[in-house]
């Protein structure tokens, strides 16, 4: 997997039987975090964001209906044009992180989307953390999360992903097991 291309993925991972494994990435899951983000992030509202690996735009959707400057824009639908490099404030990444086979290179365009100081709101579950019986790891192998079918093929450590944030000019702090939040500090 580590070297197949766009279309295989979408052959083989992303295709019409994909929203069988993940029955909830275009509805609840975009409610919740819509919801999230207005009673938590609430310092951004003004800001303009990007909804980084959004799929075809839900989560952007609800968030432009409560007020919003947000657009969506995702590596797998050709049918969006690039967004402007350096021109967010705020970002987020949800459950995008564990589908990508080279994640240097993701973090890398992400920062390149973020202002500096700008803040990247992503989910990704890892396989530690201050509440190992919310994680995956009190499963192992036979967590759901750990499957390629579900096209998770990255998994993550808390320490593993400061480490590679860090190498990209970024500062992570942990709200959960699967919620984080990474500030570019260059």
């Amino acid at each position: 997997m580590d070297d197949w291309s766009h279309e295989e993925f979408g052959k083989y991972i992303y295709n019409e039987g994909y929203g069988a494994f993940d029955p909830n990435f275009e509805s609840s899951r975009s409610l919740r975090i819509h919801d999230f983000i207005m009673q938590y992030l609430g310092k951004y509202h003004g800001c303009k964001m990007l909804d980084y690996g959004g799929g075809t735009g839900t989560l952007a959707s609800l968030l432009r209906g409560s007020g919003l400057d947000c657009q969506a824009w995702d590596p797998f639908n050709d049918n969006q044009s690039y967004p402007e490099r350096n021109s967010f404030s705020f970002m987020s990444c949800i459950e995008v992180l564990e589908h990508v086979p080279d994640p240097h290179s993701t973090i890398k365009e992400i920062s390149e989307f973020l202002t500096v100081g700008g803040v990247l709101f992503f989910s990704t579950h890892t396989a530690n953390g201050p509440h190992p019986e919310q994680s995956f790891s009190a499963r192992g192998m036979n967590s759901f999360y750990v499957s390629p079918r579900t096209g998770h093929i990255t998994i993550y450590s808390e320490k593993a992903l400061e480490v590679l944030f860090a190498a990209h000019g970024f500062q992570v702090s942990h709200i959960d097991h699967r919620y984080h939040i990474a500030m570019k500090m260059q």
